[in-house]
């Protein structure tokens, strides 16, 4: 549901498509989604229900962590099988350090490939992309989120805040949606809150 996350979707969609056609033979990439509980943002369950319809995903949904649902969905697989995982890791995400474009799984997960193909694209590049593929995103970007979490610890960005309030009501605060955010480095200015 998060902004990398729908690049490297439309990457995959658009790999399999030319894929199928120069095979001849239809094929259809899996997608998997990790979590539902009671902090998710009920607006990017609502986008990725809708993005399956449109779309047509083959989505597996696994109500529980990365770790666990990754060990699930491996061991569901035909014995022999190896397993890569085509993520949206940018190396401006706390996780990416000793990343490369394909590297093993950390050692704290079940063995697999990490295939990063944005891992060298900054946040400009991201809504650069889906602003000129004219992609549809979680509506909560368009609200002033520019990393989405867990509900109890993202809050909007700060320094999206409009300090020329549109609205008709004086105590209305309103914010600038995610692609204006000029400073780059400042994404997850809004991560780690406790909602007010």
């Amino acid at each position: 549901g998060g902004k990398d996350g729908v690049v490297v979707l439309h990457f995959l969609r658009a790999a399999a498509a030319k894929y199928s056609l120069d095979s001849g033979r239809i094929e259809q990439v899996k997608f998997i989604y990790f979590g539902v509980s009671a902090d998710d943002f009920s607006e990017i369950i609502e986008f990725i229900v809708e993005t399956e319809k449109q779309f047509d995903i083959d989505l597996v949904r696994y109500e529980c962590s990365i770790e666990k649902g990754i060990g699930q969905h491996i061991s569901s697989l035909e014995l022999g099988s190896h397993s890569a995982f085509v993520v949206g890791t940018r190396m401006t995400d706390p996780n990416w350090k000793g990343q490369e474009c394909f590297c093993p799984s950390s050692s704290w997960m079940p063995p697999f490939m990490r295939i990063n193909p944005i891992l060298e694209w900054d946040y400009g590049d991201v809504w650069h992309f889906l602003k000129h593929f004219e992609l549809p995103y979680c509506v909560l970007y368009d609200e002033g989120y520019t990393s989405l979490g867990n509900l109890s610890e993202t809050v909007r960005n700060p320094l999206l805040k409009r300090t020329d309030n549109p609205s008709s009501d004086p105590d209305s605060v309103t914010y600038w949606p995610a692609y204006m955010l000029a400073e780059y480095d400042q994404e997850r200015a809004g991560r780690g809150k406790q909602q007010s």
